[in-house]
């Protein structure tokens, strides 16, 4: 599934307002399409201490694409509106700004539209041709899922806000889209979280996979995927929402969260680990967790030796890897540091992959930062407490080190392989 970013409508402006003053520009613009998710741009020059919003006025209607927000926040002045649905009109859009130190000036603002498609990829020929089977509105950022039955499974951020079935021989696609409290669109999300596929009492199959609101939901593989009961629980609310994929393994399911305390600047996150026969429709939910260090969008991996690994970070500025025996995990445990050795990790937001030998397990990731790259750490699962230490590592070297993904592993030569945002793809032994 691909992403894609397109301009929805832009428009001109003149605004210029003295450092310390207020000041609003307004133009008029066009939506040829409904959108519920926008990008929302503008050309803001100023200081990182200015405030501003953007509203989008109907004759019947008044949208706040931007609340009053800092200049500074994420990228000067880029925001995401994931709200209502907002219809196809003729539309006024007011830029008001409340100058800080400096000037502000502005000369357009652009509103752009994610998408998504799905596409079938023919490996057999040279080279590879793709088809595009169904699309929609929205981030699909989550890994795609497969039943073994013909079914694939992945989610929607923002747009459709829907977890979706596709069946490759029927081309039928199933859609399940749960409202929740507390959002500005009234639905849940999905970021990062890819399904799991579970079968706990035999040969009746379940996909489960987390939310942006903290819930996991179980549902039934299948023609009833978007229309049984189903089933769901929320871990609590101050947990914070679940950006990682499910991992199943034995009798359980694993994930982490992530809470970001905007008042602090500081993250943390929690391992989960879940009874998979509790957590299907019928059932009372059972699950456990260990706190984190930080917050964590990391799969859980889940050696032979039985001990679960996962990354964290906090912010850009720093991050582990951290380990601890599956049968351990209670809130009163303590996670066992991997990386690093010693002072200051980069932030780890991919997902570990783990080999294990005899006893001994390799866990390879990479770090997603200005000096990102490729690790591999030995730990020796019979010392106490766990002893590790890097094996090698691999810098990043494309200039746009951050390497947000993890790695892959391929048996045809033992190689491991990754990528980073300045794209550029690495191969190592």
């Amino acid at each position: 599934a691909v992403s894609t970013t397109s301009t929805a409508a832009s428009v001109s402006i003149s605004l210029n307002v003295p450092a310390g003053g207020t000041g609003s520009a307004m133009g008029k613009i066009t939506l040829a399409a409904a959108v519920n998710t926008i990008n929302v741009q503008t050309d803001i020059t100023t200081s990182a201490d200015a405030r501003y919003s953007i509203t989008l006025s109907s004759a019947t209607q008044v949208y706040n694409l931007v609340p009053y927000t800092s200049t500074g926040t994420y990228g000067s002045t880029y925001y995401t509106y994931n709200g209502v649905e907002i219809p196809a009109d003729a539309y006024s859009i007011t830029l008001n700004v409340s100058a800080g130190t400096a000037a502000v000036t502005a000369t357009s603002i652009t509103l752009g539209r994610y998408d998504w498609n799905l596409f079938s990829v023919n490996t057999t020929q040279d080279p590879p041709t793709k088809i595009s089977l169904v699309s929609g509105e929205g981030q699909a950022n989550t890994p795609i899922s497969y039943d073994g039955s013909g079914n694939i499974y992945w989610g929607v951020w923002g747009g459709t806000h829907t977890y979706y079935q596709y069946n490759t021989s029927t081309q039928a696609l199933a859609q399940f889209k749960p409202t929740v409290t507390g959002t500005a669109s009234g639905f849940d999300d999905f970021y990062n979280t890819g399904a799991a596929i579970i079968a706990p009492t035999g040969s009746t199959q379940y996909v489960v996979f987390g939310s942006d609101s903290g819930t996991v939901y179980i549902r039934p593989t299948g023609s009833t995927f978007a229309t049984a009961t189903g089933n769901s629980f929320q871990i609590p609310s101050a947990a914070g929402m679940i950006r990682s994929s499910v991992a199943a393994k034995g009798s359980y399911v694993y994930f982490t969260s992530r809470i970001a305390d905007s008042t602090t600047s500081t993250y943390t996150g929690r391992l989960y680990r879940a009874d998979a026969s509790s957590i299907i429709p019928g059932q009372t939910p059972s699950y456990t967790y260990v706190p984190l260090s930080y917050a964590s969008t990391s799969t859980p991996v889940i050696s032979d030796n039985n001990y679960v690994y996962v990354g964290t970070y906090n912010g850009f500025t720093s991050g582990t890897v951290e380990a601890i025996l599956y049968s351990n995990i209670a809130p009163s445990a303590t996670m066992v540091p991997i990386y690093p050795e010693s002072g200051t990790g980069a932030p780890v937001q991919s997902s570990p992959i783990v080999w294990s030998d005899a006893t001994d397990d390799y866990v390879y990731f990479t770090t997603n930062s200005s000096s990102g790259a490729g690790y591999c750490y030995y730990i020796d699962t019979t010392a106490s407490p766990l002893s590790a230490s890097e094996e090698w590592t691999a810098p990043n070297t494309s200039g746009n080190n951050y390497s947000l993904q993890g790695m892959a592993y391929s048996d045809i030569g033992g190689y491991v392989v990754w990528g980073d945002d300045g794209n550029n793809l690495y191969i190592a032994p």
